[in-house]
């Protein structure tokens, strides 16, 4: 789900409307200050170097654990 983009800060508010699950979602920004308000609104936030996003996606659901697999098919959005 991508949320509208928002003021450092104001994560937690842009959320509430959306039932995100805080403590199962993360945050990818292209900026420190982006992994800062994740952080400070709780949300895991990973800095995202440039290059294939969805490789790094990928490479952040493998380590997690959340990776579709066959017996576990991805979440549909």
């Amino acid at each position: 789900m991508r949320l509208p983009q928002t003021r450092s800060g104001d994560a937690p508010h842009a959320a509430r409307p959306y039932a995100v699950d805080v403590a199962r979602s993360f945050l990818i920004g292209d900026k420190a200050s982006d992994v800062e308000a994740a952080e400070a609104a709780g949300i895991r936030g990973h800095l995202f170097p440039g290059g294939n996003l969805e490789y790094f996606v990928g490479q952040l659901l493998r380590e997690s654990g959340s990776a579709a697999t066959p017996d576990r098919p991805s979440a549909s959005f």
